[in-house]
């Protein structure tokens, strides 16, 4: 059972705008418990409040970024992600969002155990318990893997193979995805087998993914034929629309080769992190009895090293995608992997504006007909190559997987213009496979990374085998192209006799003590027509750093972490003893722990330009205190903070600092730097409905302190007192404020409990931080938050009061990032309905009805059941949209009902754009009570638009006294409504608005506010 949220150890976090895009948010309002029985609070993809388990109030709370995913570990779990016991995804608060495993989709957090063995862990502390008591070897988080998503067969010379007469009769190909619908008349008798490995009820696919991907491999419809029409599909049902469980992939895995499988398609994949996760130990493995075909993924636009897991596995047949001119997609995921540095994708095939089946239920893809849509993706041309590969399996049935992966490979057409890093060996192409005699394996030589310096390296040496299957010897001429200097790559026999039905071998030879600048050497071997890929890595100027930590007692600490991220590319690393570091500069950040004591150390300009050997004292730390000079106010909340750039890392303390922090700066100091000290407390109330707290921020440029030791004195504080408006009986009111640096550091805050018709007086820092306020309605009976609003971030100077959660609800824009936008031919549409009175954007939880839906050029593109919410995929091309959203609500008498509709023209775009988006905001001033007396009410219309939208010419706003059955003109006098409210009741308003560009919006409020008696 949750404790309430009254404790002094809750509190908001706002965090600064990410770098780089994140992924799509959850609607608002969504909490996450972590297997630690600690609850995370969520305002989209921000954290936003931080809940401890019963008796876990003591601990502190390790708070970091990166590579754009939030993580919260609390003290207890870093010693066992540290030595590899625990899966740090388990704290990874945007991936567990991601995988739908917030609190309202699912009470237990799936494991994956050493061994294989799955289970549904209750979110409680039992669960932590058994995990630090050494119940299990190894635990890792049974992740969610996404699916990656006419003229393609014969793109890749499909119909040549058919007129050969092969046609896949007889192959099993299972395809491990949605689910298949066998009903559609285009896999009429195809497939053979099902399973459903999800916790959906059926096989049925409801999503539309798995049939497509069948359909691409098996179609033997009238006017859309698959690459292998007469295959066998076994139908695994691995995934929902919520994503791929580890799990079910890896059950579905052993079912498929259990069935006889003998190729398996995976469009499907996930981020690829360090070491041999489940999924790819278990594609190696199982790749004797099968070829993997599996999906590169669809990262592309982030560049080098996206290749997602399981297609980073060796033995898999990696897929990348091409449009219809032969170049690279620009989603289509690129090599190498990290790490290892091997060669990934293997081959690549058509993937954009594929058309295949489309599945009864299925929601996904653009229409092409009643029965067809067309989808983008890795996923679908991954297909492509499952189906090349059924029809090599039945030309050649004693050939093995990697013998089958080797043909493709070989016979695979190159582009010119692309490296191995994004085309592998090339396009799929058909009618070469089904003559190619010749193949190699292995198919690619990853040769792997060779450690700075390099004049002792030593030589790698690879054997290369070519097998001939035909009845005629074959004369091969080698050579290796590859970007290098004379000497780095030889090969031996310069000329090869492969034997009729038998083999030959090379060797290949790699130097990296030639003369060369350090970095990646790609290419490939020639052997005639054949092209096997090639690389290495002469790593650059890198050095071993050893890290000592000693405690406060001088002895060698026991509890320490220690991370440093690379100032000019952002990388992190943890040094848990020995690390390997490219030359550079770091962020050093260091915590370590004696007993109940956190020394902090951070050492911003750590310059690594040798082996070094570094010790970390906790005694050069010295004691932290921050207090206010009020006598007897309790502690809340402490907060350290420290930042450079998209750098972010910090430790939180839920009961405050307590006396258990010091801290301590090392090194040269750095102008980018910025480490925050922060902290709340909890003041005498003033009479029994006003609470006072004090928000006390105070920011370090350039280094940090050693040692803080600060009253906060009244002449340094400026008072805001808030009031709000109350909700029905049962529910708990909590204000919060949080200080945001020039930086972006602080964003702390407790969330103080502020009494039914009460208020809060905020004494906050004036000389620095900006202030945010948020606002939370929580009801008692079913723990669950109902309302949030968050302020704009703005500096306080003098005193003031505002009020929160007051009418007129209604669409606002998010305080950062993007509310209506696109990213390639991906619509996010991610806008606050239910903004207060303030124009702070805000969410409704509890809502009623809610619907977000989007149409083109008058059809229907898809809809989702949230408000203001929702991700569709376009096509390419220039089209007029719609998107029309509500939600009805029945906790407050006024704003029962708020809808928006704007109207836009768009077409593909290479990076995330706004698109254009305006909302008219109704912001009279109503005390408390959201209402207001006869007359003339003075209604200001507030624009608020996204960046880049034209101005707007035009706005005429309409009233209702009958809740919107009718409509009656209301008079605008520049940027002000004249209503006139002739009798009680309840007033609605209708706001219409058109930019220069003829872009329109529309917001609906119905009762607005209300109209009381004279």
């Amino acid at each position: 059972m949750l404790k309430p949220l009254l404790t002094a150890a809750v509190l908001t976090v706002t965090l600064a705008p990410a770098a780089q895009a994140d992924p799509p948010p959850a609607p608002t309002g969504a909490s996450i418990t972590l297997v630690t029985g600690d609850r995370v609070l969520l305002n989209g993809q921000d954290v936003a409040g931080y809940l401890p388990g019963e008796g876990r109030e003591h601990l502190t709370v390790h708070r970091y970024t990166e590579r754009g995913h939030r993580f919260l570990v609390p003290s207890d779990a870093e010693p066992l992600i540290a030595s590899g016991k625990v899966d740090a995804r388990l704290f990874d608060v945007t991936a567990l969002l991601g995988f739908g495993y917030d609190d309202a989709k699912r009470d237990t957090t799936p494991l994956i155990l050493q061994g294989g063995r799955t289970m549904k862990a209750a979110k409680n502390q039992d669960t932590w318990s058994a995990i630090r008591g050494g119940a299990f070897e190894k635990v890792w988080l049974d992740g969610i893997r996404q699916p990656s998503l006419d003229r393609s067969v014969k793109q890749i010379g499909a119909p040549e193979a058919w007129a050969a007469g092969f046609t896949g009769k007889g192959v099993k190909v299972a395809v491990l995805d949605t689910g298949v619908d066998a009903g559609h008349p285009d896999l009429a008798g195809r497939e053979i087998a099902e399973r459903n490995f999800t916790e959906a009820p059926d096989s049925r696919d409801q999503v539309g993914h798995g049939t497509h991907v069948a359909a691409t491999i098996a179609s033997n419809g009238p006017k859309y034929r698959g690459v292998a029409p007469d295959a066998q599909i076994l139908d695994g049902k691995v995934c929902t629309f919520g994503g791929c469980s580890d799990s079910a992939i890896l059950a579905g895995l052993q079912w498929a080769v259990d069935q006889g499988a003998t190729v398996v398609n995976l469009s499907l994949g996930g981020p690829d992190g360090p070491g041999l996760d489940p999924l790819e130990e278990a594609v190696n493995r199982l790749s004797d009895q099968a070829l993997f075909v599996i999906a590169a993924g669809n990262d592309g636009r982030s560049g080098a090293e996206t290749i997602g897991s399981p297609g980073s596995a060796d033995r898999a047949l990696t897929v990348g995608a091409v449009d219809r001119d032969e170049s690279i997609a620009n989603f289509s995921s690129r090599g190498p992997t990290p790490g290892d540095k091997a060669i990934k994708p293997d081959v690549t095939a058509p993937g954009v504006g594929i058309v295949a089946a489309k599945a009864k239920e299925g929601v996904i893809g653009t229409p092409v007909d009643d029965t067809h849509v067309a989808m983008d993706g890795t996923s679908m041309a991954t297909p492509h190559v499952a189906g090349a590969a059924a029809l090599l399996k039945q030309q050649h049935p004693d050939w093995t997987g990697a013998r089958i992966k080797a043909a493709l490979m070989a016979s695979a057409r190159p582009n010119p213009a692309l490296s191995v890093y994004d085309q592998g060996t090339g396009r799929v192409d058909l009618a070469a496979a089904i003559k190619q005699t010749v193949t190699a394996e292995p198919a690619n030589l990853s040769l792997g990374v060779q450690r700075w310096p390099h004049q002792d390296d030593p030589k790698i040496t690879r054997e290369v085998t070519y097998r001939n299957g035909s009845g005629s010897p074959v004369a091969l001429d080698l050579s290796v192209d590859v970007n290098a200097p004379a000497g780095m790559f030889t090969v031996s026999p310069s000329k090869l006799v492969v034997p009729a039905g038998g083999e030959a071998k090379a060797t290949v030879v790699a130097d990296t003590t030639v003369d060369a600048p350090d970095g990646a050497y790609v290419g490939v071997l020639r052997a005639g027509p054949l092209r096997t890929p090639l690389n290495v890595t002469r790593e650059v100027e890198s050095y071993d750093l050893s890290v000592h930590h000693l405690d406060a007692a001088g002895q060698p600490a026991g509890r320490f972490s220690t991370r440093l991220v690379n100032t000019e590319t952002g990388r992190g690393y943890f040094a848990d003893g020995r690390v390997r570091l490219p030359k550079g500069r770091y962020t050093l950040v260091s915590a370590i722990t004696t007993g109940e004591q956190l020394a902090v150390l951070a050492y911003p300009g750590f310059e690594v330009t040798r082996g070094t050997e570094l010790t970390l004292d906790a005694r050069t730390a010295k004691p932290v205190s921050v207090r206010p000079a009020e006598a007897g106010a309790r502690e809340q909340l402490g907060d350290l903070d420290f930042r450079r750039g998209a750098y972010s890392d910090g430790y939180l303390f839920l009961l405050g600092f307590g006396g258990q922090l010091s801290i301590g700066h090392l090194g040269p100091e750095d102008p980018e730097f910025e480490a925050t000290i922060a902290a709340q407390f909890e003041g005498a109330d003033r009479d029994p409905k006003t609470k006072v707290a004090y928000r006390l921020s105070y920011s370090h440029s350039g280094k940090a302190p050693t040692g803080f030791d600060h009253t906060a004195t009244a002449g340094e504080l400026t008072e805001v007192t808030s009031t709000y408006r109350p909700g029905p009986p049962g529910r708990e009111y909590l204000i919060g404020a949080a200080p945001l640096t020039p930086r972006g550091g602080g964003g702390t805050s407790w969330l103080a409990p502020v009494p039914e018709g009460g208020k809060i007086v905020d004494l906050v820092t004036a000389d620095g931080p900006r202030w945010s306020w948020t606002y939370y309605q929580r009801n008692l009976r079913t723990n669950s938050m109902e309302v949030r609003t968050t302020s704009s971030p703005r500096r306080v100077t003098r005193a003031s009061g505002q009020r929160l959660n007051t009418a007129v609800h209604g669409p606002a824009l998010p305080n950062s990032g993007i509310a209506l936008g696109r990213a390639g031919n991906d619509l996010l549409v991610r806008v606050p309905m239910f903004g207060d009175g303030t124009g702070a954007p805000g969410d409704l939880a509890a809502f009623t009805s809610a619907r977000t839906v989007l149409t083109r050029d008058g059809k229907p593109v898809g809809e989702t059941a949230f408000p203001g919410f929702g991700q569709f995929r376009l096509p390419a091309e220039d089209g007029a949209y719609r998107v029309e959203t509500s939600l009805g609500q029945n906790i407050f008498p006024v704003s029962t009902s708020v809808s928006a509709a704007w109207t836009f023209r768009s077409s593909h775009v290479d990076s995330a754009t706004a698109l254009p988006l305006s909302v008219v905001r109704f912001e009279p001033r109503l005390p408390d009570t959201d209402s207001t007396g006869p007359g003339v009410l003075r209604v200001p219309l507030v624009v608020r638009q996204q960046p880049g939208t034209p101005r707007v010419r035009r706005i005429e706003v309409e009233s209702s006294v009958d809740d919107g059955r009718t409509w009656q003109r209301v008079t605008v006098v520049g940027s002000q409504a004249l209503v006139v409210n002739a009798r009680p009741g309840f007033v609605s308003l209708r706001a219409k608005a058109v930019d220069l560009a003829g872009n329109a919006s529309e917001v609906t409020v119905i009762r607005a506010y209300e109209v009381r008696s004279a």
